[in-house]
């Protein structure tokens, strides 16, 4: 879906899981994954197609915890 091709969502993902993503570059998913389940229901088999790319983590969850939390210490001066 379009999260997906949401490069910030898809690296943050990424960084959070601490695992690395195989990202598919196509954005229908969804229609594809119906589409071979449909066909496995009635005994017959569609490839799978498409290219994916990887994304390996880039901040330890650990950095982004603190990032956090340093946030919200700030947000609670907001007045």
């Amino acid at each position: 879906g379009g999260m997906s091709q949401n490069p910030y969502f898809t690296q943050f993902l990424a960084d959070v899981l601490e695992r690395e993503l195989l990202i598919a570059t196509t954005a229908e998913l969804t229609g594809s994954g119906t589409a071979r389940l449909a066909a496995a229901a009635v005994g017959r088999e569609v490839e799978a197609r498409g290219e994916s790319t990887t994304l390996l983590p880039k901040v330890p969850r650990r950095a982004l915890a603190a990032r956090f939390a340093e946030a919200v210490k700030v947000s609670r001066t907001w007045g």
